[in-house]
């Protein structure tokens, strides 16, 4: 799968920049750079934007998904860079961050009127932090480790556990801790791990354990970093709104090295999220990569935005082991030199060697290290060098670094190249100035590093002076370069002068232009003694390609099969050039060649033999049954093959499988073909798929037809199409037929859908008769609906039944949700207060306080204030004004003005003024009043 990188950083005069980057030739980046201007600071952005994406998920609305999207896209994203994002053929982007941009929902951005970038790419997060480790190498049959239900409080994370266990337990070696673990059994656990699993309670503080919680600074302080953790608990992604603060968990496992992370945005329904763990996991260790084992895991259920409630930090080809290096060569024709030159160079200059457990030096190490002691530098260049191959970046750096500067240039390429990896370009820069200044075969490093992070005008300038210098990689990484800027003569000059040198990998690429654009016949026996020797890889698919321009059909089949054959990483894309280029010759052959490929995973391959197969047979999935034939279609939608993925659904809509027909729709919405796109929803609504009868209405009320709208989802809704039932309310309520609206929620409520139950709850709420609006929430959360579990203890609570407000929240809380969990202890301290037990309920609201939950402080200064300690209430009312409740501003400054101090009260009011907080703007009143002589 190809991957997009996406660069962004915030300057100090609040613009945001974009950089596109790929390492694919066959990526057309027309504007690579992009910049936008904000026009408040971005902190208050990305804040509004975490809440409205936050309410869209936890009322699990498309609709307000939409809205949030849009509003997202005009306030970080430049013009013209959607239309880039929508162009690119990658199926997987890769968002390189600086820290404090991480708080952005970056993957809820809207792009068009259907998609966002989280639902257009599988998109994976690097997070810039200059001080991260490296991660902390193990064997790659180390142990997973399953934390479930650790407090006891969550039977349903304790069902999942259980569910992976029985997935993992026999393919790997899996510590299960299950129901009442301890932080510190945790903690041993988790240091022996290679991958971890929580299912669990967990907030911005910490992952909650049975006797208390691990925080973000435990995990710092103690080193923990299993190479991929999934939190797969409520709202575990949320960091603190200062990108720096290393109190959140992501920031304190990223720190620490872990390469891949998941982490949940919102609240998770149980059983979906379970499901969700489940398909990952399976997908992942049949070996597919992090971002095909997340696309497949997201895809249940059908029709939600599950995508949306998870991020990924890491690279998406992460694949357990290391980061698939050889994939990035694989997705491009043997042609594009731009990655093959980076890879297969990489092969020689960057050997790899076997990973340990911990940074311990070696035999050879031990002696280079006793040399570099004497003042060798080259051996202090061999030590860095030794310890950079086996991952321990951090230990190796201040060599390189204390090298270079006593003169070494080796040093500093090889210092140039890590800050390259970490995105200090400038430093990189400098050093790399240094280190290359004599030209010597050791800039060749940083020469494929400058490539491989697509800094070409860098690479340029480079690389013609390595070439002068007669270095053949260098003078073949120069021709690519002419190649991608139209120059293609002088790009041929340059793969001559790079074979004279040698380069065998341009000789193959020179002798293959030569037959096929001059007709030189005389250059086939150079590539066909590079294919029966095996000099160059993949050389026996340019040898049969250049074979068929001249018509030699059968001998170019006997080159192909060689490669084909072959057990190299370049087999599975050699077959599926192989199959393009006989195709129109010998359609058989062409087409095991392209199931070879397909079965390797190249999905191209697999759209190529879908689309012959559809030619020859009518039948785009041959063998497949209707629902696998849709997954099938949705694989090549994923990857932006748009025309097949449409071909395939349309396929599957008119035999039978009515629900691919919205998913029809949708692509026929794309192309911008109304017309077909309503006959499909039509065709969906009229087989009772409840989401093509939502798609249809839409079309309608685009089109300012709304009664047609609201015909077609109240027939839906009396059919019993109970997510119907919703819309059609919605669409009722906007022409203000309330007691109609309350109708299609109540029917909707009738046939069992959550959302319509509680949202015929908050539409009762306020109904003096509250039994519609009790009985409505208890079946949203009877059915699984925190929300309505959480409204239920409101409404009690606001009813001044302190048992059953308890009750309800308490029900959320054992869900997973956090906010019950707060509620729950709230609530109990409440009552307690009443009761007058002023010491157990000052004792809940003082942690609230301290863990800087404004609720908490405002709650624990009027209990101050009933048990008339003022100086603590005092106290209690400045910290929830910090914290952001401008109400506590007004009640401190009011205290201050009772006590005489009214400067420090006018600059409280007036604060609470500012925010629209009316009592605020009276108190300011009241003091200029006094102020003035009498």
């Amino acid at each position: 799968m190809k991957l997009l990188t996406m660069r962004i950083s915030l300057d100090r005069e609040g613009h945001l920049s974009y950089v596109l980057l790929s390492m694919d030739p066959s990526e057309r980046i027309n504007q690579p750079n992009f910049i936008k201007s904000l026009d408040r600071p971005f902190a208050e952005i990305a804040k509004y934007s975490r809440e409205t994406v936050a309410r869209a998920l936890n009322h699990a609305s498309i609709i307000d998904l939409l809205s949030a999207g849009e509003n997202l896209a005009k306030a970080v994203i430049p013009e013209g860079l959607a239309d880039q994002l929508l162009r690119s053929t990658a199926a997987m982007l890769y968002l390189d961050l600086e820290e404090e941009l991480i708080h952005f929902p970056w993957e809820c951005v809207r792009i068009d009127n259907e998609q966002w970038i989280g639902s257009r790419f599988i998109v994976g997060r690097h997070v810039r932090m200059p001080d991260q480790r490296d991660p902390f190498l193990r064997p790659i049959d180390s142990k997973f480790v399953i934390i479930s239900d650790p407090d006891g409080s969550l039977p349903s994370a304790r069902t999942e556990g259980a569910a992976l266990m029985s997935v993992l337990g026999s393919r790997r070696s899996v510590n299960l801790l299950s129901a009442r673990v301890t932080k510190a059994e945790a903690c041993e656990s988790i240091k022996a791990c290679e991958f971890m699993h929580f299912a669990g309670h967990s907030s911005v503080g910490g992952l909650h354990f049975s006797d208390s919680q691990l925080s973000a600074s435990d995990i710092i302080e103690l080193g923990l970093a299993p190479r991929m953790v999934f939190l797969n608990s409520c709202e575990s992604g949320h960091t603190h709104d200062d990108g720096r603060d290393r109190s959140g968990l992501i920031q304190a496992f990223l720190a620490n090295g872990t390469l891949a992370l998941i982490c949940t945005n919102s609240l998770l329904n149980s059983k979906t999220a379970a499901t969700i763990s489940d398909r990952f996991y399976s997908k992942f260790l049949d070996g597919a990569c992090l971002g095909e084992s997340f696309a497949s895991a997201i895809r249940y259920p059908e029709g939600g935005i599950e995508w949306a409630r998870y991020t990924i930090y890491g690279n998406p080809l992460y694949d357990g082991k290391s980061l698939k290096k050889k994939s990035l060569k694989w997705s491009i024709p043997v042609s594009a030199l731009l990655v093959t030159i980076v890879t297969v160079a990489s092969i020689y200059l960057f050997s790899a060697f076997p990973p340990r457990q911990e940074i311990e030096l070696r035999a050879e190490e031990k002696l280079h290290h006793s040399a570099c002691q004497n003042g060798s530098l080259s051996s202090c260049y061999k030590l860095g060098e030794s310890l950079t191959h086996r991952g321990q970046t951090a230990a190796a750096l201040p060599i390189f670094e204390e090298n270079c500067e006593s003169g070494d240039r080796s040093s500093c390429t090889s210092l140039a190249q890590q800050y390259l990896k970490q995105g200090s370009l400038e430093r990189a820069k400098e050093k790399g100035a240094i280190g290359c200044s004599a030209n010597e075969s050791h800039c060749l490093g940083y020469l494929l590093a400058l490539m491989e992070q697509n800094l070409t005008d860098e690479a340029k300038s480079l690389s013609v002076k390595l070439c002068e210098a007669g270095h053949g990689l260098a003078c073949s990484v120069d021709a690519t370069l002419l190649e991608a800027a139209g120059s293609l003569q002088e790009s041929r000059d340059r793969h001559r002068k790079a074979c004279e040198l040698d380069y065998k990998l341009s000789c193959a690429q020179e002798a293959l232009r030569a037959v096929r654009q001059d007709g030189d016949k005389s250059k086939l026996s150079v590539l066909q003694r590079y294919c029966e020797g095996r000099l160059v890889e993949g050389a026996c698919t340019d040898y049969g390609s250049a074979l068929i321009s001249l018509g030699m059909i059968d001998e170019a089949i006997g080159a192909f099969d060689r490669d084909c054959s072959a057990d190299t990483g370049f087999r599975s894309l050699s077959c599926e050039l192989a199959g393009a280029n006989i195709l129109d010759h010998r359609p058989e052959k062409a087409k095991s060649y392209l199931e070879v490929a397909c079965k390797a995973g190249r999905r191209s391959a697999c759209a190529k033999l879908a689309t012959e197969t559809s030619q020859d047979k009518g039948n785009p999935c041959t063998g497949l049954q209707l629902t696998d034939c849709r997954e099938y279609g949705y694989r090549l939608q994923k990857e932006n093959n748009l025309l097949q993925a449409s071909l395939i659904y349309e396929y599957v809509c008119n035999n039978g499988g009515y629900f691919a027909c919205n998913d029809a729709g949708v692509l026929a919405m794309k192309r911008g073909n109304e017309n077909d796109a309503e006959r499909y929803y039509d065709h969906a609504c009229k087989h009772d798929e409840s989401l093509g009868c939502d798609n249809l209405a839409l079309i309608f009320e685009k089109r300012g037809d709304k009664s047609r709208a609201i015909d077609i989802t109240t027939k839906a809704c009396e059919r019993g199409l109970a997510g119907s039932c919703r819309r059609a309310s919605n669409l009722i309520g906007q022409s203000l037929d309330s007691k109609l609206s309350l109708h299609y929620l109540a029917r909707g409520c009738d046939l069992g859908h959550p959302e319509s139950c509680n949202d015929l709850g908050y539409n009762s709420r306020t109904n003096p008769n509250k039994e519609t609006a009790i009985e409505s929430y208890k079946k949203a959360c009877t059915a699984g609906l925190v929300r309505g579990c959480l409204n239920l203890g409101i409404l009690y609570s606001d009813l001044g039944k302190d048992t059953e407000a308890i009750t309800w929240f308490s029900q959320a809380c054992n869900a997973g949700d956090k906010n019950g969990c707060d509620l729950k202890l709230l609530q109990e301290a409440s009552g307690l207060a009443k009761e007058k037990r002023h010491g157990e309920a000052s004792a809940i609201l003082e942690q609230f306080c301290n863990d800087t939950r404004q609720d908490g402080c405002v709650d624990l200064g009027n209990l101050a204030l009933d048990m008339n300690d003022k100086d603590r209430a005092t106290k209690s009312f400045l910290k929830a004004c910090h914290f952001g409740r401008n109400d506590a501003c007004t009640i401190y400054g009011v205290q201050e003005l009772a006590q005489g101090r009214n400067d420090l009260a006018l600059e409280f009011c007036t604060k609470a003024c500012a925010a629209g907080e009316k009592k605020g703007c009276e108190c300011v009143k009241d003091i200029e009043r006094l102020a003035k002589p009498r």
